[in-house]
């Protein structure tokens, strides 16, 4: 099942947006928005397509980890994936981000 992310359940995934002020993978997550189309490439060349659901921003300190890696309002039998990455304003150090952002898609092909 490690080829087939989601299958039967939530696979997460978590980037960050800046890497030593080099744009990282998660850079434009923030650009996704509900019913957008994700394409997952797998090394065999298999594409699995997700659309998404939900998109939210949580602060840093309060964030609903558990809820969100295993999704009590997941639908049975639905695949989905989960992407975390930082999101909005920098706090007073000027390094670390204040909310996470979070974007939630299901399996549709």
């Amino acid at each position: 099942i490690w080829d087939r992310p989601g299958w039967d359940g939530n696979a997460v995934f978590s980037a960050h947006v800046y890497w030593e002020n080099v744009p990282a993978p998660f850079q434009k997550l923030d650009s996704l928005t509900n019913g957008a189309e994700i394409d997952i490439e797998m090394n065999n060349g298999q594409v699995y397509k997700y659309q998404v659901i939900s998109k939210n921003r949580y602060n840093r300190d309060t964030i609903p980890m558990g809820d969100i890696i295993w999704p009590k309002n997941r639908p049975a039998g639905e695949q989905w994936i989960t992407m975390i990455t930082c999101g909005g304003q920098l706090d007073s150090t000027g390094w670390e981000y204040l909310s996470r952002d979070v974007v939630v898609a299901k399996r549709i092909a």
